[in-house]
C-alpha cells in the first residue's frame, strides 16, 4: 500500500502499509490534518485543536515539536517530506498519497 492513511476507529496510522506508532497528541495533529488532506491549515487553528488552547508562543513551540517528532515516523527522508508538509507564515497540510516534492 503506498501513502499514508488512518483508522480512526483503530486511531491507527499507516505509512506504506506499516504502522507507524505515534503518540496520542501525534495523532491528533494527524487526524485534524486528515480530515482536510490537500488543504493547508493554519498553525492556530491546530493548536487549538490538538492542544485545546489558543494561539500562544509556548503552543507554538509544542506545535513544532510535535510535527518535528512526527516526520520520521511517517517519512522516507524526514529532511524532505513528502505527506506531513510546511506552510512557511501559515501552518501545515497533509498529503496523503505524498507529495511530489517540497516548495522552499
Amino acid at each position: 500500500e503506498a501513502g499514508l492513511s488512518i483508522d480512526a476507529a483503530m486511531r491507527t496510522v499507516t505509512v506504506g502499509g506499516k504502522l507507524a506508532p505515534l503518540t496520542p497528541t501525534e495523532y491528533a495533529l494527524l487526524a485534524y490534518l486528515w480530515e482536510r488532506p490537500n488543504q493547508a491549515c493554519k498553525r492556530e487553528d491546530l493548536q487549538r485543536a490538538v492542544f485545546g488552547s489558543a494561539a500562544s508562543e509556548a503552543e507554538d513551540d509544542n506545535l513544532n515539536s510535535v510535527v518535528s517528532r512526527i516526520r520520521p515516523k511517517l517519512e522516507p527522508d524526514s529532511s524532505r517530506p513528502i505527506y506531513l508538509l510546511t506552510r512557511r507564515g501559515y501552518g501545515y497540510l497533509l498529503c496523503p498519497a505524498g507529495a511530489a516534492s517540497e516548495p522552499e
